[in-house]
């Protein structure tokens, strides 16, 4: 099991990337997420060259049900949470409808 483990949603790029790379360098295993599994896998090329302990999760965490499968993977992978970095839907790419609902899902 890791000793600190971080989720970080929409970590494709720009803020969320930034966000799992300093957190890396802080020592925290990784899970990142966001919705195109292709351009997930080629931002963290660069996490990995670097040797951070990392798993990518494609989901689109406006989705309940993807949100829920982005916790289980981390859990099942690290076993704990310590930071949880949600930069995702910033960009306002998530449907409005979706992102005003308040957010239901735990992580235990």
């Amino acid at each position: 099991m890791a000793a600190r483990a971080a989720i970080v949603t929409g970590g494709s790029g720009g803020i969320g990337l930034a966000i799992a790379r300093a957190l890396g360098e802080a020592g925290y295993a990784l899970t990142l997420s966001a919705r195109r599994p292709e351009k997930l896998e080629q931002a963290v090329e660069g996490l990995r060259a670097d040797g951070f302990e990392l798993q990518t999760v494609a989901a689109n965490v406006a989705s309940e049900e993807e949100l829920i499968g982005v916790f289980d993977a981390h859990r099942e992978k690290y076993g704990r949470l310590d930071v949880l970095a949600n930069k995702a839907g910033a960009s306002g790419s998530a449907d409005r409808s979706t992102r005003s609902r308040p957010n239901t899902s735990t992580c235990s």
